[in-house]
C-alpha cells in the first residue's frame, strides 16, 4: 500500500501482534502457530499503534485466518480506529476486487502447490498436493465434485490417519490418498503464492 502513498502501513498480522488479547481464541488455534513462526514480526512496533488511530482498512486478498481478520476488523471499525477505545466514527473501509461470490471462477493455476486443511473440524494441515480444478461438474471416481470443493492431487500426507473428506471404498485416510486425485472443501484448501518455477517442495 505504500506505493499508493500511503506512509504508515502495518499488515492486519502485524497490527494484531501487538494486541495481546485482541483474539480471544488464539490458544485454541493450533494450526496458526506453523504459519506465524514463518512470518516472524519485530517485537517493537514500527508505528505507536497503541495510540495512533486506524484511518482505513483495505483488504486486497482472502485471510489465512478468517476469525483473526474479522475480530480486528470489527474492533478497528467500531472504536473510531482503536481497538479497545470507546465507540465513534467508523474509518473507511475499502475492498479491492471485492467479489461477492465466493471464490468464483478459478482460484489458482492448475497444477499449483496448496496445504490441505483437516476437512472435518481443525485447521490442523493434513497434507500436501497441487490444485487441479474447482468446477463443480468436474468427476472424482465417477461422482461431481459439487460447489464449494476443489479437485486436487495429494503428494504428501502430513498427518496419515486423518480422515478423508470424502471417503471412496478403497480410500478412507489421507495415507491412502497419496499419488491420487480427491475432492476437498474450497474453504480448506490453501494455496501456495509461489510462482511455477518455485514450487519445488513446500
Amino acid at each position: 500500500m505504500s506505493e499508493y502513498g500511503f506512509k504508515k502501513v502495518l499488515s492486519l498480522d502485524e497490527y494484531a501482534s501487538y494486541f495481546k488479547d485482541i483474539d480471544p481464541v488464539s490458544l485454541y488455534k493450533i494450526w496458526t502457530k506453523e504459519y506465524q513462526n514463518d512470518h516472524l514480526i519485530e517485537s517493537a512496533p514500527r508505528y505507536n499503534v497503541l495510540y495512533d488511530r486506524v484511518k482505513a482498512a483495505f483488504v486486497v486478498s482472502d485471510p489465512v485466518d478468517w476469525g483473526l481478520d474479522i475480530q480486528v476488523l470489527c474492533d478497528i471499525l467500531t472504536s473510531e480506529g482503536l481497538p479497545g477505545g470507546d465507540n465513534g466514527h467508523q474509518p473507511p473501509l475499502y475492498f479491492a476486487a471485492a467479489d461477492l461470490e465466493y471464490q468464483s471462477g478459478s482460484v489458482g493455476t492448475q497444477g499449483q502447490r496448496c496445504k490441505l486443511l483437516d476437512g472435518n473440524c481443525s485447521r490442523n494441515i493434513v497434507a500436501y498436493g497441487y490444485f487441479i480444478l474447482n468446477d463443480s461438474k468436474d468427476l472424482v471416481i465417477d461422482d461431481p465434485i459439487g460447489p464449494f470443493v476443489m479437485k486436487v492431487g495429494v503428494d504428501f500426507a502430513r498427518e496419515p490417519d486423518a480422515f478423508l473428506w470424502r471417503p471412496t471404498s478403497g480410500i478412507t485416510c489421507i495415507e491412502e490418498s497419496v499419488g491420487s486425485v480427491i475432492a476437498w472443501p474450497a474453504d480448506k484448501v490453501i494455496m501456495s503464492m509461489l510462482n511455477a518455477t518455485q514450487q519445488r517442495g513446500y
